[in-house]
C-alpha cells in the first residue's frame, strides 16, 4: 500500500488498504483497522478525488465500528450511505453490510469492559 501510495497510484493503495483492513479483521484488530480507514484511506480517497470508492470504504467502515461494539455509530454510518447516488453494485454492498451490523447486534456478545460500568 506504502508503495502506490508513493508512487501515487491512489486507487492500488486504497484498494490495497482495503485489502489490509480485512486482514485485521480477520486476525481481530478491528481499531487497528478503522484507524487505517480514518486516518489514510478515507483521505486518500477524498484528496484524491476518488469519489467512486468512497460508498465502498464507509460501508466497510461500518462493519468495523460495529466490530468494535459501536453499533450505533455504524447504523449510522451506513445510514449516511443512503444520501449518495449508489450504483446497483453499492447498493447491493450497502444492503450486505447493513445485514452484517444488523447481525452483530443481535448476536455479538457486548465487550465486558462496555457490559460493567464499574470498569
Amino acid at each position: 500500500m506504502n508503495l502506490f501510495l508513493v508512487t501515487g497510484a491512489w486507487r492500488s493503495a486504497v484498494d490495497s488498504g482495503q485489502d489490509v483492513v480485512e486482514t485485521l479483521m480477520r486476525v481481530n484488530e478491528p481499531h487497528k483497522a478503522l484507524n487505517l480507514l480514518d486516518r489514510q484511506l478515507l483521505p486518500v480517497a477524498e484528496q484524491c478525488n476518488l469519489p467512486d470508492l468512497i460508498v465502498g470504504l464507509r460501508s466497510q467502515r461500518a462493519v468495523v465500528l460495529a466490530y468494535t461494539g459501536d453499533i450505533m455509530a455504524a447504523r449510522a454510518e451506513i445510514n449516511n450511505l443512503r444520501l449518495y447516488e449508489a450504483t446497483p453494485e453499492q447498493a447491493d454492498d450497502i444492503r450486505h453490510q447493513t445485514y452484517i451490523i444488523e447481525h452483530l447486534s443481535r448476536y455479538r456478545p457486548v465487550p465486558p469492559s462496555s457490559a460493567d460500568p464499574s470498569n
